[in-house]
């Protein structure tokens, strides 16, 4: 069996290479600036990632409990790669609704470039941060109150949320913005799903709730 690190190592590279498949195949084509500029980004944030996060969480989200991920884990990844194909599609060959503006365009990488950076930090924080709601008790599960988690009990959903929104403009397609803003809502609906069930469930976050009120926007919400 491959050490964890050279597993997540392996993750990392076939997980780029499906992002440059969903964007340059749909494309036609290869001379797109602004996929290119994508991919190096998350290339860098999952290099950075390999570095900073336990592999041990790595193993968990891709099977969770040891379990191979099941319909459910599938949904959110078929949606991202949904996003990236339409995005290829639109910038990339038939510019259905590419006209971004060109500013709007680079801020909109600069909050991709954060929120990834986000979720790194949030993953070398919280070693317990699976892809399913479960309790992780063999690997000693605990509520996380530092970093992120001291600001907002969900800082993973909140980077999230706003990738979904700005990767189809850095990406130069509206609708593939208009595809990524459709799963904010739920989002936020599974950050009050989450609360639910770490707070009948999980000893201390009932407490950490008081703590930190803010789900997923400080001073917000």
């Amino acid at each position: 069996m491959r050490a964890p690190r050279t597993l997540a190592l392996v993750n990392t590279l076939v997980f780029i290479f499906v992002l440059a498949a969903a964007l340059f195949g749909p494309a036609g084509r290869i001379d797109v600036f602004s996929f290119w500029l994508y991919i190096a980004l998350f290339a860098i944030i999952s290099i950075l990632a390999l570095i900073l996060v336990d592999p041990a969480l790595g193993q968990e989200r891709l099977a969770p409990g040891g379990r191979r991920p099941g319909s459910a884990q599938m949904l959110p990844f078929l949606a991202i790669l949904a996003h990236w194909i339409l995005a290829g599609l639109d910038h990339g060959r038939f510019h259905w609704s590419d006209n971004v503006p060109f500013g709007m365009q680079i801020g909109a990488f600069a909050a991709v470039a954060v929120s990834l950076g986000f979720v790194t930090w949030a993953a070398h924080e919280n070693p317990f941060a699976s892809s399913v709601l479960r309790i992780q008790t063999e690997r000693g599960h605990r509520v996380i109150t530092t970093g992120p988690y001291a600001l907002v009990r969900h800082p993973i959903y909140l980077a999230a949320a706003i990738l979904f929104i700005t990767s189809g403009m850095a990406l130069g397609s509206w609708f593939a913005t208009a595809w990524g803003a459709f799963f904010v809502p739920l989002l936020l609906r599974g950050t009050a799903k989450e609360d639910r069930f770490l707070i009948a469930e999980l000893p201390g976050y009932a407490d950490y709730t008081k703590c930190v009120p803010y789900r997923i926007l400080p001073g917000v919400w």
